[in-house]
């Protein structure tokens, strides 16, 4: 998410990502985020924001696809389109869910939920 952030940043602007934490309990989390197993009760919310080119909340979804890109092979923007079906996959095998937020122009935020596992 980090590369994507600077990859995808506007011509002749600076690149601005910003990165946050929070411990969240489970009833805190965003309706909709769907997460596996109910043995987890607190998560890590690890929010990447960035000020890039951003895309269509239409594609939120579309961009977790293994080898989905929104740019065609000519753009200037390269890249196999697999790095955030990469995410997901690492994010479900840890039990924990990714989500994306953009509006084209506008930068994009994701955002991670890493369960706290119980001592």
């Amino acid at each position: 998410m980090l590369t994507n952030a600077l990859k995808f940043s506007k011509p002749g602007q600076s690149p601005r990502v910003t990165v946050r934490s929070e411990l969240l309990n489970r009833s805190d989390l965003p309706t909709g985020i769907t997460l596996p197993g109910e043995f987890t009760q607190t998560y890590w919310q690890i929010t990447v924001a960035d000020n890039g080119i951003g895309f269509s909340d239409a594609y939120r979804e579309k961009i977790f696809g293994a080898f989905e890109r929104l740019h065609g092979r000519t753009s200037p923007y390269s890249g196999s389109g697999i790095g955030l079906s990469i995410v997901r996959r690492v994010m479900e095998n840890h039990q924990g869910a990714v989500t994306a937020h953009s509006v084209e122009g506008e930068g994009a935020t994701f955002t991670l939920y890493f369960p706290v596992e119980a001592n």
